[in-house]
């Protein structure tokens, strides 16, 4: 009844400006404030004109889209909630829940690239957001989810864009430096991406992340792809049958399919020392003496978590 109130008067306040600006007036006076006729429009103006009221205290809101009066509670107004409303937009659930649903509709997506996946308030001249958490609370569990892969798309795609601009500047130094100089940069390169990065086996996406359960889901919303957490083997979409049975799992946890954080993280740290032994093995004795300079800290933070040395075993000369 309020909602209907309201709408009531606004209505009754848009006839009545009418018949006025179609009798040649070009003001109202409110209380002694002059008004333009054709800018009747705040709730005061609507409910003075139409009612004769002066002040009331009622807990609604104005969509800025449609123009109808809602509760307040039921849509979402644009910015901080710590704003002052002045200079906000309000929208209602249905204007709201059409906005979501459709903010990455793909003749659109080029232009939600600038805001990276946040919801840009549609309002007039406004450059504020909307808050992404009320937006999941009061649009529906479908459309969230649609808005939900728009958005994880379009960050995935700035993603690949910075990635793409960040190899062209590494290739650029590298062809600056001297022959030698770029063979042991490789090396330091290679080092960090192929030993002592943890990723998934199919996107490569690197990880620091482990949550106790040795049956591992890449977190890249276009992967999603499981692999064993102890050995890396790619599993497809499940990796519980491959862990359960896994030779490398076995050792380590004695049957089970879980190992605490600490007790992980030391398995993979030991398994990096074995991996960068046998790397640095492999290399001519000069580059191996520059290359483990150039990776000095990494390979001290290796021995002090391991208590393992990877210096002495490798070959003299």
């Amino acid at each position: 009844p309020v909602v209907e109130a309201f709408q009531a008067a606004k209505d009754e306040a848009e006839k009545n400006k009418t018949e006025l600006m179609n009798q040649g007036y070009d003001s109202v006076d409110f209380g002694g404030d002059k008004a333009p006729v054709d800018t009747i429009v705040t709730f005061r103006q609507h409910l003075v004109y139409a009612t004769h009221v002066v002040t009331i205290n009622l807990n609604v809101s104005e969509c800025f889209a449609c123009g109808e009066f809602v509760p307040s509670e039921t849509g979402l107004w644009c910015g901080d909630e710590e704003e002052e409303r002045e200079g906000r937009h309000f929208l209602c659930p249905e204007d709201l829940e059409s906005l979501i649903g459709g903010y990455f509709d793909d003749e659109v997506m080029a232009s939600r690239q600038v805001h990276e996946g946040r919801v840009a308030c549609m309002g007039p001249n406004c450059d504020r957001f909307l808050s992404e958490q009320a937006v999941a609370k009061l649009v529906s569990a479908n459309v969230y989810a649609l808005f939900s892969r728009g958005r994880d798309e379009v960050r995935a795609v700035k993603a690949r864009a910075e990635e793409r601009l960040r190899v062209e500047e590494e290739l650029a130094r590298l062809a600056a430096m001297s022959e030698e100089a770029r063979a042991v940069e490789l090396c330091r390169m290679d080092v960090n991406d192929r030993i002592l990065s943890l990723k998934c086996p199919y996107c490569h996406q690197v990880f620091v992340d482990f949550d106790g359960c040795l049956a591992l889901t890449c977190s890249q919303p276009d992967c999603n792809k499981a692999f064993c957490g102890v050995c890396f083997e790619p599993c497809g979409h499940d990796a519980h049958a491959h862990v359960a049975k896994c030779a490398a799992v076995g050792e380590l946890t004695r049957g089970g399919l879980f190992l605490d954080g600490p007790g992980w993280m030391m398995y993979q740290d030991r398994q990096k020392v074995r991996r960068l032994r046998d790397y640095l093995a492999k290399l001519p004795a000069d580059r191996r003496r520059r290359v483990v300079a150039v990776c000095r800290a990494q390979i001290k933070d290796l021995e002090e978590s391991t208590g393992e040395e990877v210096i002495e075993h490798l070959p003299v000369g």
